[in-house]
């Protein structure tokens, strides 16, 4: 069974520019994207991963690199 990281940021120009950082980090952990909305200014990203491991790595690596990024859902 997968595991499943959503993560979401404040987008106040619309530019989506952090998303490639955000899906570069994830596919170094072999994160894959299962989907991608805007709610506003809000953007929200959902992630698979294949092992725990994985997905923790990776979201202490956003909590680490992306402060403007927070960590919504990990599972």
């Amino acid at each position: 069974m997968p595991n499943y990281v959503e993560i979401s940021y404040l987008d106040d120009e619309h530019s989506s520019h952090l998303d490639i950082s955000i899906i570069a980090l994830a596919c170094k952990y072999e994160g894959i994207v299962s989907e991608k909305m805007r709610d506003g200014d809000t953007r929200t990203l959902e992630f698979l991963f294949p092992h725990l491991v994985n997905a923790s790595w990776f979201s202490a690596d956003v909590r680490s690199y992306m402060p403007k990024v927070s960590l919504d859902k990990l599972s």
